[in-house]
């Protein structure tokens, strides 16, 4: 395994702080902010346990896509592979709280979103990754973070209507 460049290792460092920012900020700054149904007009009352519920759920959701992009990188064979932790952590998280900004406080279309959303995400996480991992192909790159985003995205909606039903 090579040694990171003083470069990469800053960028590694900026990435976990902005992760760190990201888990704060929702304790500090949105404690007490309600979390209305989507179409509904943001009246105020939410609780801190609304919040907490919602948290911790947003939490799990990151976890099992950092888990199904972890495994989808072992496919694609990306070394070293824990590069994709970091960036997941923060484009998921970022991901979600820019959700809850569009979807439920300016009513966006929730389904809208979300595939502008997944294109955004794809390409930003290429991009990340080409400087990441400069020795595999770009193509290869591009490859992985569509497959891996489109499965994150749509093996959880299965899993939910297998459940419903």
């Amino acid at each position: 395994m090579k040694r990171l460049r003083f470069t990469e290792r800053m960028n590694c460092i900026a990435l976990c702080l902005a992760f760190a920012l990201v888990l704060l900020l929702p304790q500090s700054a949105f404690a007490n902010a309600p979390v209305p149904e989507p179409g509904t007009t943001n009246t105020g009352g939410g609780t801190v346990v609304e919040m907490i519920v919602f948290m911790a759920l947003l939490g799990a959701a990151s976890l099992i896509t950092i888990v199904l992009e972890l495994l989808i990188a072992l496919i694609f064979r990306l070394k070293p592979v824990w590069w994709v932790i970091p960036v997941n952590l923060v484009s998921n998280l970022a991901f979600n709280l820019l959700l809850i900004v569009f979807c439920y406080i300016m009513e966006m279309s929730y389904i809208g979103y979300i595939l502008v959303g997944e294109i955004i995400v794809i390409l930003l996480e290429y991009l990340i990754y080409t400087r990441i991992y400069q020795t595999t192909s770009r193509k290869r790159l591009l490859i992985y973070s569509v497959a891996a985003n489109t499965v994150s995205a749509v093996l959880p909606l299965f899993a939910a209507v297998m459940v419903l039903e």
